[in-house]
């Protein structure tokens, strides 16, 4: 025992008196080891090595921040006294810890000493700069107080008790000196600071760190990572290098035992089949949220990916399962009154929703059949999510911008017995659309019989199994009731919304049905067998502006919808480009083909009614009927429609340039028509359609006509009053409505699916990056006027950009 006497100076002076750079004033160094942090039911127990666990079959290990002993304990049970085996060790503390006579200290404020010092987003380099800062304080503060320093514990009643405690320099040492240490004593062990904050997912980098440190391991190299209480960062670091360690030896869920794989995966894809009706719970236990839905959709080899990465987590959740973690503290938020305490619990729900999110997409990263670490030219991590921005606008659309929505499990659409929304003339719930079924239902059927139908259909919703037509959505047909605008005078069967601005052959419309292309290319004189004597053939370009996934079915356009919201668009790809947007398509069909198979030849689809009140169109409700089939060349992606023309004679160039709705065209958009078109004769058509043939349609049409004044006119400006006065070619363009009047007028159902929203509900007025640009011509007559007569010859019912200023 150390003859030295403790400080007589009071405690809470030594405390508020601290001057060091990381031991300030009012901070404590408090044991990082508690009662209570050892999980009694994992073996074996190590003293100093709290939670020690092995993920079964794998080389990984996970354990609570140790002692030096413990240190030395683990590194024995794991056989690698003398180097006989190496080991990488990977802490993922992102606050700064030091070791004082062999034990892990921590810095808290005195005011809240189970509080956890939270310094997001800091790097390896910073944090050990920290801890020798940190260490120098405690060395200055042993100097005066003669060789001692004032520590404090955490005892059995959660009192934090503080004493005085004998320390010596070479007994003060920060993490990366204790096992420099031990690599000094023979142990072949690699040590890696990687930090992550507590409760948050690693960022992109994180995982290119561990990637990069893991992948090249040399054989039977033993992995192990720590946090504090060896739980949630260290099961998130065990479930990445387990996801490392078996795309080693498959790229897929396997179906047999393969060398190499634990016996859990081996047999993963068996395993992996359809489970019959789950409850809520097991529905929540699954991570079936709406936000990780819609990342299976977008993602190549979504669903495949969510399995794998939930059999990783069973395997690692020894400490914790993180899915039944997300499930727990949202079943905690539902019954919790106080608000604060609300506020806490729904914080740390998506932060772990927003782990599990990010840990799908980096197995979807991993397992792609073309990953290879070792080609240079294979992107980071970082590079393939930015690469994507319909991720990220996933996760902020659904999680961060309407958290308690990404968190609401999906709830049965079909009103209780007794409720007034199935009474006759009841108006729908407000954000619950009533539902109707026509499955197999005769002509008078009873109420039990129509019921009996809504349950099939609910049944079938929730328990499709397809990598886009998932779980809870819906095929919505694309055309309802009102979406042609009665203002336009022309009425093209099929292309609703049709119209051209003459003297420029640039022409726009709604998403046409299959018949409506035709008729549409006919107008246009791109029809088979068109081409007059003496005079060269027009070619249609064809520009699908939609940026959510559209399938035909018997010729007619359809689209995913959520069963909840089914006059909702699907807004969180913002950003696709169109291979990955036609890959959705392409899966889409697989989908629609396997159900078409399994129900003897036809599809479950949705077609939206009218309703009346007071003479006004009003949105009405949800039929769902199955759709008869005759084969599988019934079912086509929007390019195999259009290829499909071109092989009957059609002359057509399709292509997809997927925008946002309510937003500019980026400048590869711009770009794209620009090169088209310019090489396109005049007389060649140039067509334009996003959904209703509104915003994205007379935004194409608008630069088509600017490109088309620039190249016809070899770069002067034509005739404005031929254009603008010849025999009122551009009528229904006068009187100028409001936008939201036209889209009213164009939709009365007020459907939301134009813009995701009614236009009516806008709060700001949204000017487009064109109008704007009238504002900025400064010094150039001719280019306002430019922009005026663009304006002016594609202005119609449906949209006009000048409305909004």
């Amino acid at each position: 025992m150390d003859p030295r006497p403790c400080p007589t100076v009071p405690v809470d002076q030594v405390v508020a008196t601290r001057r060091g750079e990381v031991l300030i004033k009012s901070t404590i160094l408090k044991s990082d080891h508690f009662p209570g942090c050892q999980n009694k039911k994992l073996l074996p127990l190590l003293d100093g090595a709290p939670n020690f666990r092995q993920v079964p079959g794998l080389p990984v290990y996970g354990v609570a921040i140790p002692t030096v002993a413990g240190v030395k304990r683990v590194l024995d049970v794991l056989g690698a006294q003398q180097g006989k085996r190496p080991v990488k060790w990977f802490n993922m503390r992102e606050e700064p810890v030091l070791y004082i006579n062999g034990n892990p200290y921590v810095v808290r404020e005195a005011s809240k000493p189970f509080a956890n010092l939270e310094i997001t987003g800091i790097d390896r380099s910073r944090v050990e700069d920290m801890e020798n800062r940190l260490r120098a304080d405690v060395l200055r503060e042993a100097e005066q107080y003669d060789g001692q320093v004032l520590l404090a514990h955490e005892n059995d009643d959660f009192q934090v008790i503080e004493e005085w405690e004998p320390v010596t320099k070479a007994n003060v040492q920060t993490p990366l000196d204790v096992y420099k240490c031990l690599n000094e004593e023979g142990y072949s062990l690699e040590y890696l600071r990687v930090p992550v904050t507590d409760e948050k997912a690693p960022k992109e980098r994180d995982f290119v760190v561990l990637q990069r440190r893991i992948w090249d391991k040399p054989p039977d190299t033993a992995l192990i990572f720590n946090c504090q209480m060896g739980r949630g960062r260290t099961t998130t670091g065990m479930i990445i290098g387990s996801l490392l360690l078996l795309r080693q030896h498959t790229s897929s869920l396997p179906s047999s035992s393969h060398e190499g794989l634990p016996l859990w995966f081996a047999k993963a894809e068996s395993a992996a089949v359809p489970k019959p009706p789950a409850t809520s719970g097991d529905e929540l236990k699954d991570g079936k949220y709406g936000v990780v839905r819609s990342l299976l959709r977008v993602l190549e080899g979504g669903t495949t990916s969510k399995e794998i990465v939930d059999h990783v987590i069973d395997a690692c959740s020894a400490m914790q399962n993180l899915r039944e973690a997300i499930s727990g503290y949202r079943s905690r938020l539902t019954h919790e009154s106080h608000e604060d305490k609300r506020n806490a619990l729904l914080h740390v729900c998506l932060e772990y929703l927003e782990r599990y999110y990010v840990l799908i997409s980096y197995a979807a990263y991993l397992f792609d059949p073309n990953f290879d670490p070792d080609n240079p030219e294979q992107p980071s991590f970082g590079q393939w999510i930015k690469n994507r921005p319909e991720l990220r606008s996933v996760l902020q659309r659904m999680l961060r911008r309407n958290p308690l929505a990404a968190l609401a499990l999906h709830r049965p659409t079909r009103a209780p017995e007794g409720s007034s929304m199935l009474q006759d003339g009841a108006s729908p719930r407000p954000g619950r659309p009533h539902r109707s079924s026509s499955l197999n239902r005769p002509e008078g059927a009873s109420d039990d019989e129509d019921a009996e139908a809504e349950d099939e259909t609910a049944s079938l919703i929730a328990h499709r199994t397809g990598m886009v037509l998932g779980a809870h959505t819906i095929l919505k047909e694309d055309h309802f009731p009102g979406c042609q605008s009665p203002k336009l005078p022309e009425v093209v069967q099929g292309a609703p919304n049709f119209r051209g601005a003459q003297g420029f052959n640039v022409y726009g419309s709604a998403l046409p049905t299959v018949d409506g292309i035709r008729r549409t290319l006919q107008q246009v004189n791109c029809q088979p067998g068109s081409q007059q004597a003496d005079s060269e053939q027009a070619r249609a370009l064809w520009y699908n502006m939609r940026e959510e996934p559209v399938i035909y079915i018997n010729g007619r356009p359809f689209v995913l919808r959520e069963e909840e919201r089914p006059f909702k668009n699907m807004q969180e790809y913002t950003g696709i480009d169109a291979r990955r947007l036609e890959q959705m398509e392409s899966r889409l069909k697989a989908d629609v083909l396997r159900e078409m198979t399994g129900f003897n030849g036809r599809v479950l689809v949705a077609h939206e009614t009218s309703g009346q009140s007071g003479g006004s169109i009003m949105r009405g409700s949800i039929v769902d009927e199955f759709e008869d089939i005759s084969g599988p060349e019934s079912i086509q992606t929007p390019r195999e429609v259009y290829e499909a023309l071109r092989a009957d004679g059609y002359k057509c160039d399709y292509y997809r340039v997927p925008l946002t709705d309510g937003t500019a065209p980026k400048e590869v958009a711009f770009d794209t028509f620009y090169q088209h078109v310019k090489h396109a004769a005049p007389h060649d058509p140039v067509i334009f359609n996003c959904q209703m043939g509104a915003g994205r349609t007379t935004t194409g049409m608008v630069i088509a006509c600017l490109i088309r004044m620039y190249t016809i006119g070899d770069g002067r400006m034509p005739n404005v009053q031929d254009i603008m006065g010849a025999d009122n070619q551009c009528a229904g363009m006068s009187p100028r409505s409001a936008a939201s009047d036209d889209i009213a007028g164009g939709s009365p159902g007020n459907s939301d699916d134009e813009a995701g929203e009614n236009l009516n509900d806008r709060n700001e007025p949204q000017p487009s990056s064109l109008s704007d640009s009238m504002h900025t011509c400064d010094g150039n007559p001719a280019e306002v006027e430019c922009l005026r007569v663009a304006f002016y010859v594609v202005s119609d019912a449906l949209w006009d950009p000048r409305s909004w200023r």
